[in-house]
């Protein structure tokens, strides 16, 4: 059976799927054929048209998603703040290196899970806005033929467009909040080395929420890392694995950024599940109030003890990692927090 080197573990070709799978949700996972530079690029994608967009706020999508009864409502009509989100990885099809914009597939697959999920956490307080982007197949994560750069910078190259477009045709100077998940966040990162030494883009900026990618401790010197639940203008991030765990994706995560959730700062205090006001399942009928506790490690991973949830409920529960749920399990925190970071920042410029 063939193996690949992933971090510096042999896998199974099988046992490969499995783990990469823990970032999205596919059907298949089979390396491109064809070198990248080999490979016919899908259509360059034209942000002055609605469809490439998963979430706009004038319009019904699933970042719309609400639960009356546990108070998540949909406020984006009147809402003060844009929040610009770059989904994470739902692309894995065979044979391609970028996703089809013009694929109703995956651009399915995006709003059910990252849509619904996690940009829906914003909308109590913002307008959202979405890019949908060529993103790479979750499969350049692990390929060794030099392909992955080319993968990762066309997809890049349209967010990079996107957040263009946005910030010229629709957030026109009002304050924002940068929030992605996964490759979202390798791509908010990217965003932030380029465009965030512009002092009057920082002022604009209420926060960034860049979560489930290891950052490196003091690679992002643009914008502070927050320790506190009320500060503006900084970043927060979090890898979240079961208790004891120390590794993500595999591999050591070295010296990383890490926020506590449940406490926004950063130290290595353990914060109850009691102050966890609820978390999101699968089925986004209820809210689960005090599910998971949280607690940043030395070498910067977020410590959950694992919930009594099946899969069922929770995606990836009995994983090694609660990559796909980073979102989910502090859900009604993040929410309250936003809310609590934009007063601050429009309390500030008084």
């Amino acid at each position: 059976m063939q193996s690949f080197l992933f971090g510096n573990k042999m896998f199974s070709f099988k046992k490969l799927c499995i783990l990469i799978f823990t970032t999205s949700v596919f059907s298949s996972c089979i390396f491109p054929v064809k070198g990248f530079d080999k490979q016919k690029k899908p259509a360059t994608p034209d942000y002055s048209l609605p469809q490439n967009w998963a979430a706009l706020p004038d319009r019904k999508d699933s970042a719309d998603a609400i639960l009356t009864k546990a108070g998540i409502i949909d406020l984006q009509k009147d809402a003060p703040v844009d929040v610009f989100f770059i989904h994470p990885t739902t692309f894995a099809a065979s044979g391609k290196w970028n996703a089809d914009l013009k694929k109703k597939r995956v651009n399915k697959r995006t709003d059910e899970l990252s849509m619904r999920y996690q940009a829906s956490v914003f909308n109590g307080c913002c307008k959202i806005y979405a890019p949908r982007y060529r993103q790479a197949n979750i499969i350049a994560y692990v390929e060794k033929r030099g392909n992955a750069p080319k993968v990762f910078g066309l997809a890049y190259q349209d967010v990079r467009e996107a957040f263009i477009y946005f910030l010229k045709n629709y957030n026109k100077g009002r304050p924002f909040i940068l929030a992605s998940h996964s490759q979202g966040t390798d791509h908010a990162v990217t965003l932030v080395k380029e465009f965030f030494k512009d002092s009057l883009l920082k002022k604009q900026l209420v926060a960034a929420y860049i979560i489930g990618r290891p950052i490196i401790k003091g690679s992002l010197k643009e914008i502070p890392m927050g320790d506190s639940a009320s500060q503006t203008g900084c970043l927060v991030t979090w890898n979240a694995v079961p208790w004891g765990e120390n590794t993500i994706f595999r591999t050591d995560p070295g010296n990383v950024e890490c926020t506590n959730p449940l406490s926004w700062k950063r130290d290595t205090l353990s914060a109850s599940a009691s102050l966890n006001k609820g978390s999101l399942p699968k089925q986004f009928n209820k809210i689960d109030i005090g599910l998971a506790d949280a607690k940043v490690t030395a070498n910067g991973l977020l410590w959950i003890h694992r919930p009594n949830k099946t899969n069922e409920e929770y995606m990836y529960i009995n994983s090694q990692s609660f990559h796909v749920i980073e979102y989910n399990l502090f859900y009604m925190n993040i929410r309250e927090n936003v809310k609590l970071r934009i007063d601050t920042y429009f309390r500030n410029r008084k």
